[in-house]
């Protein structure tokens, strides 16, 4: 797995070392980790309900950014190794 920081460099996004595909992204968030996973890389995928929906952060302050994944995104753990 290997970690890349795009935009305003406040999130880890992890991507396979291997084949390249997006797998999570990981942000820090009052000293705790916050995640979101892309289910299409998962061997379940066909088995889960929810459709995408199109969204658009793009004018998003940092401070609104971390408020929203906050909410929203799943508290994390990570083990293991980047490179």
């Amino acid at each position: 797995m290997r970690s890349y920081r795009f935009g305003l460099g406040v999130t880890d996004f992890l991507i396979c070392a291997n084949c390249g595909a997006f797998v999570a992204a990981v942000m820090q968030i009052d000293g705790s980790l916050y995640a979101s996973v892309n289910t299409n890389v998962l061997g379940v995928r066909a088995e889960l309900q929810n459709q995408p929906q199109p969204v658009d952060y793009a004018n998003e302050t940092v401070e609104q950014r971390r408020t929203r994944r906050k909410k929203h995104w799943t508290p994390a753990i990570l083990t293991g190794k980047l490179a």
